[in-house]
């Protein structure tokens, strides 16, 4: 065990171990964990003695009572995966097989070269190729170790999580990483538990346990204090890393960080993301570039060696001179530099760069990636299913509307003034005792919504009527909570009267609740007033607050003769017979953002389907205002009886379930989603005949969500979806991509997505599809410039190796271009930010190929220009130069040398000048320079490619081979290079069906294993897609599932 996890002395009477103890599985499941509390510590209460802490106060909290703790027991931080440094990057690259070898060619480069001509020019060129090997691996390990820092802040920013604590008798919000041993943390449903511990107060409490365990089925939880030896099953035992499905309580932390259940289990299953999608479809043309690569560096080879036997055979050369060897050495080295160049290490190293650029950004605007692959679905989306609130609407809810004793009332009227006494009373302790928000007042007295909106808005309305929800909660004694949950639409508390009865409270949806009511109670006589007919108040208060685009409440109540087993009654006897206290009218308005994001998505291809739990009428009104549906949509298109789902745009979920049948399972007997294995809906042919035409699911269920996303994905959508309960994570797993609400989220809800949203905005949604798309187009723009470097570098090398006798790019150079082609343009393209256009298209087909016919018409074009321009240079540049030919040099002169150095100038100038027209991939876009100074990096690499450029022609010399230019010689380089705007504008003439057959390269994705073992794999760096991609889960069921 590490130094970090040794138990230090402690002064709290019990030691990190004996905690820990507790929490063993074994131990747990053998009931050993409470026999050991009740025989060797006296009992749960001599336990919390030993921790100075109390069950109602909590610990003291002072900074030296929380130093202390840290001190003995450890602080609440996840195990951290160890990083490389710098330094261990720069070894790694150094594992490139092709690499060893280049550097082994240039010893022995280095020996010959001081054999033949002598220690003062002989080293030169060995240590030049030595210096050039030094700066890729420097730019390679420096681009990996910065991208690895930039996902390190982003695993930073998904661990932020902040819980509530009793601290010295109140209830404080604290960071996660705050929490220490001892505390009295509070938990509800969808939280997910980050720290082990005991529960010592709750009701109703089920834990989804199976991340940790690999128990599938909900564990029911009751309290330490409750415990019997009847009920022995139900265990206190909390694990970290399991999700609250049901209830709300308090325990009893008792191990954090490294030192929990989930803590153990992370520091032994820590891995890396696997690649994307994406990266292992480049990985599968990577691999097949490599392979043409390799091909022809060995004709290269073959040519040279071909080429020496006849000089040799000819007397031109004797088989055992130092010159033979050193011609040897040069062809083996050009041939590996070859190699190093068309294996396209940038393919998978520029994937690598857009997610970690796009991931970055995207967080900066409110979306926090989870899961990589998400980023790169997102460009492909079709459908977007969204909640109602919080996404489409701004989450700030009121209460507008109040039907209480027979009257409507508005503002300014819902006051004390207005609402009688005894009426405000009991709509007051409602909304405070059936509530688990604890809403707060900013320094104006203006209430800060902090939990769940919709019940900060009763709470507010109670307040402003006299009834602080504090104090309420204080003065009456709670006996029992039923939770709520979306299927039952509804929340119920009983409390203790004082005349021995008991007062049973229910707050839900307004038709739930007024089913359930026989009257209604009035401020004066009778009283009581009997519902004989509840439709006549759901059509006039229910319809009319629906149709002005209010959420609607009903609240309610009974009183019962005190009994002892109340916590047995069942929720029918509970909750029937209930007398009405009011219907409310709560505004939550939609935001301004959401009708332009809607159009947007609609532009862009992109359906957006609203599904909520509101009734049909309220969700009418908020899909018409935000242009999901239009204002001609009838609200009754659901009422439909006839059978005919064509044209069906509004549907509830129950008339949904009654025409799709639901969900079918592999394996119907599974006790979880994951045994019970792949799902579809049963009847798909109706299902595809509503999905045409539907936008809004009112009323829905998160079954009816899961059942909605299962459906869009087998008739072929790729779909993203909202959610923010509990019961939402199926359906965010199902999805391509699962959005989170940031704020409104439960931890479970989080868990299971695979983006936050950190403003809970669906603006934030497009603004992902965006992003998403602009990855794809990056790596296009990448494709398009480095696939037209490589057709040119490949034919120009094997020409000059087959017509004379070497290669116009010696090894430096070409190791210069491969920085050039591979790692500056992955920086430069691979962070180009997105812009507007982009949702001007459709999305991207699951199908479609990387490579399309534009590409191909820009690949062709430029790479027909630059090899024509440099075979003429190379056959006739001597002659419009004025310059002697290159090709007989043996040994480095700088006259001689001027004619292949103006083939190199020319040559990067060429490929510098195209990065500018690979910056745009359509043949609309005619205008290359259009958004250019929105990417200071592609300057940035612009400015030192040329800067580098000129430094090595005028002052590389020897050590480089080449010679300096006069200004005119540099003039026409630049000239040729420039050729290449006009040619990229020019080519855009042709039609794209001349392009439209060619597929050179299959883009299935390979098997894992294959293209690990192949020869081109094992030749490319560490700046693989393996490289700067981990991001840490935190307790992520993805992640760290049950490895029984």
């Amino acid at each position: 065990m590490s130094s970090k996890r040794a138990s230090i002395q402690s002064s709290f009477g019990i030691e990190n171990a004996q905690l820990q103890r507790l929490f063993e599985p074994d131990n747990v499941r053998d009931h050993d964990s409470i026999k050991i509390i009740n025989k060797d510590y006296a009992g749960i209460d001599s336990v919390m003695k030993m921790l100075r802490t109390d069950a109602q106060r909590g610990i003291l909290g002072t900074p030296q009572d929380i130093q202390e703790r840290q001190n003995s027991f450890g602080a609440n931080i996840p195990p951290q995966r160890e990083s490389s440094s710098l330094l261990e990057m720069v070894l790694e690259c150094f594992e490139d097989f092709m690499l060893q070898i280049l550097c082994v060619a240039a010893l022995v480069s280095t020996v010959i070269g001081i054999i033949d001509e002598g220690w003062a020019s002989g080293w030169m060129e060995g240590a030049a190729i030595m210096v050039a090997i030094i700066l890729i691996v420097s730019v390679t390990a420096g681009n990996n170790y910065a991208k690895e820092k930039q996902f390190q802040k982003l695993n930073a920013k998904r661990e932020e999580m902040s819980v509530h604590v009793t601290r010295n008798d109140k209830i404080v919000y604290i960071d996660v990483k705050q929490l220490v041993v001892g505390d009295i943390l509070h938990i509800q449903i969808g939280d997910l538990l980050p720290v082990d511990g005991i529960l010592v107060e709750g009701s109703e409490i089920y834990m989804d346990e199976s991340s940790v365990t690999g128990e599938s089925d909900l564990i029911p939880k009751i309290s330490i204090f409750n415990m019997t030896q009847a009920n022995l099953k139900q265990q206190p035992f909390m694990i970290s890393g399991s999700k609250v499905m049901d209830g709300s309580g308090k325990m009893l932390i008792c191990s954090v960080g490294v030192h929990t259940q989930l803590g153990q289990l992370r520091e032994r299953l820590q891995e890396e993301q696997p690649p994307t999608p994406l990266q292992l479809k480049l990985e599968t043309i990577a691999e097949q570039i490599g392979e043409v690569g390799t091909i022809f560096a060995g004709l290269t080879l073959l040519a040279m060696i071909v080429n020496l036997g006849i000089d040799i055979y000819l007397g031109h050369h004797c088989f055992t001179c130092i010159e033979t060897v050193s011609y040897i050495i040069k062809a083996f080295m050009t041939s590996i530099t070859i190699i190093v160049v068309a294996v396209p290490e940038g393919l998978p190293l520029a994937v690598s760069i857009a997610l970690a650029y796009s991931v970055n950004k995207m967080k900066d605007e409110n979306n926090l990636v989870k899961q990589l692959q998400s980023c790169e679905i997102m460009g492909g989306a079709t459908t977007i299913c969204s909640d109602k609130t919080g996404t489409l609407t701004q989450n700030i809810m009121s209460v507008q509307r109040l039907y209480i004793d027979n009257q409507n009332y508005k503002p300014p009227h819902i006051t004390p003034e207005f609402i009688p006494a005894q009426l405000a009373q009991l709509f007051s302790e409602c909304a405070c005792l059936n509530s688990s928000a604890n809403p707060t007042k900013n320094s104006f007295g203006k209430f800060e919504q902090i939990g769940n909106k919709t019940e900060c808005a009763l709470l507010e309305l109670a307040d402003n009527l006299g009834y602080n929800y504090v104090k309420v909660r204080q003065q009456n004694q709670i006996l029992r909570t039923i939770p709520f949950s979306s299927s039952r639409k509804k929340m119920t508390v009983l409390i203790r009267l004082p005349n021995n009865r008991i007062r049973i409270y229910v707050k839900g949806a307004s038709e739930t609740i007024l089913d359930k009511c026989s009257n209604q109670i009035l401020k004066s006589e009778p009283y009581f007033k009997p519902i004989e007919d509840s439709s006549k108040i759901k059509q006039q208060i229910i319809l009319k607050y629906s149709n002005e685009a209010f959420r609607t409440l009903a609240l309610a109540y009974k009183d019962i003769d005190y009994n002892p087993n109340y916590d047995q009654l069942t929720e029918n006897v509970l909750e029937s017979d209930l007398t009405l206290i009011a219907i409310t009218g709560i505004k939550d308005p939609l935001r301004n953002e959401i009708p332009e994001a809607v159009r947007k998505c609609k532009s862009a291809g992109i359906t957006v389907r609203m599904v909520t739990g509101d009734n049909v009428n309220t969700a009418v009104a908020i899909a018409k205002e935000a242009g999901i549906i239009s204002e001609s949509t009838k609200t009754n298109t659901f009422q439909n009886q006839s059978g005919n789902t064509g044209g069906f745009e509004v549907m509830e979920g129950k008339k949904f379930r009654e025409i799709v049948g639901g969900i079918v399972y592999e394996n119907p007997q599974g006790k979880s989603v994951a045994e019970k294995g792949a799902s579809r809906v049963q009847n798909l042919e109706m299902f595809k005949a509503i999905a045409r035409e539907l936008k809004v699911l009112a009323r829905s269920t998160p079954d009816d969500k899961y059942t909605l996303v299962t459906g869009l994905i087998q008739i072929g959508h790729v779909v993203a979806v909202t959610g923010d309960g509990t019961n939402d994570a199926p359906a965010l797993k199902k999805a391509d991509v699962g959005f989170a609400m940031g704020i409104a989220g439960t931890e479970v809800s989080k868990d299971a997505a695979d983006i936050i949203l950190l403003d809970d905005n669906f603006a934030s949604i497009v603004t992902a599809c965006k992003w998403g798309r602009n990855i794809y187009d990056s790596i296009r723009k990448f494709i398009q410039f480095q696939l037209t470097a490589n057709i040119v570098a490949l034919f120009m090398s094997f020409t000059g190796a087959v017509i004379l006798k070497r290669s116009p790019l010696n090894s430096i150079e070409m190791l210069w271009v491969n920085i050039i082609i591979d790692t500056f343009a992955s920086l430069a393209l691979a962070t180009e930010p997105p812009n507007d256009k982009l949702l001007e298209r459709k999305p991207y087909a699951r199908d479609e190929s990387i490579i399309t016919p534009n590409m191909w018409r820009n690949i062709f074009g430029q790479s027909l220009y630059q090899i024509i321009m440099l075979t003429l240079l190379l056959f006739k540049g001597p002659e419009w130069f004025n310059v002697p030919n290159s090709f007989k040099m043996e040994k480095y002169d700088p006259v001689q040398a001027q004619h292949f150095t103006i083939f190199f100038q020319s040559f990067v100038f060429m490929q510098v000048f195209n990065e500018f027209n690979a910056r745009k991939l359509e043949k609309s876009d005619i205008n290359i320079f259009a958004g250019l100074f929105n990417n200071a990096l592609f300057w940035v690499v612009i400015i030192i490619t040329f800067i580098v450029q000129f430094l090595l022609v005028d002052l590389g010399g020897r050590y480089v081979g080449v010679t300096p230019l006069t200004w005119e010689q540099n003039l026409i380089c630049l000239g040729i290079g420039a050729g290449s705007l006009v040619v990229g504008v020019v080519i855009k003439i042709f039609p794209n069906f001349l392009f439209n057959k060619i597929k050179l390269f299959r883009e299935e994705e390979m098997d894992q294993a294959k293209l690990d073992r192949s020869f081109t794999s094992m030749m490319r760096r560490k700046s693989s897609v393996r490289m700067g991609t981990h991001m840490s889960g935190k307790g992520n069921s993805r992640e760290f599932s049950h490895q029984g």
